[in-house]
């Protein structure tokens, strides 16, 4: 950024602070608790909805995608049946991974999402993922 200095009629160059780096921890437990709450208001086994999608941007250098998000979305044939899915955005944004953790009615999609063994496997489907995308 740069800021002109009226006093003495130069320009001044002002650091950027840098941003902190991404815990993957807490990233997951918040995107986690963003998805179980938009999905508890907005999900329904009764009527159609938009896809409910809460995502996160990468800041860390130990994963290679651009961002990764938690999707939860009803399928056209059944309005009860939803899939919950992994989705990943790698840097080059030509494409992006998918992988469908849990499908089921919106009781089971949210208990899926509150069950504790859920942030463990949602880790370990990321970095799968994310050797997937090295090879790319």
């Amino acid at each position: 950024m740069i800021k002109l200095d009226n006093k003495n009629d130069f320009m001044k160059i002002i650091k950027c602070q840098e941003k902190p780096k991404m815990n993957i921890d807490d990233s997951l437990t918040n995107l986690i608790a963003k998805l179980k709450q938009s999905a508890g208001n907005y999900v329904t086994d009764s009527d159609y909805y938009r896809t409910v999608t809460e995502s996160v941007r990468n800041s860390s250098k130990d994963l290679c995608c651009k961002a990764f998000s938690l999707t939860v979305e009803q399928t056209p044939d059944n309005k009860a049946r939803h899939f919950l899915s992994l989705n990943v955005l790698p840097e080059h944004m030509r494409t992006q991974l998918s992988r469908t953790l849990a499908a089921g009615n919106k009781q089971e999609i949210l208990e899926t999402l509150k069950s504790g063994d859920f942030k463990k496997n949602l880790k370990t489907n990321l970095l799968e993922m994310n050797e997937n995308l090295k090879d790319i």
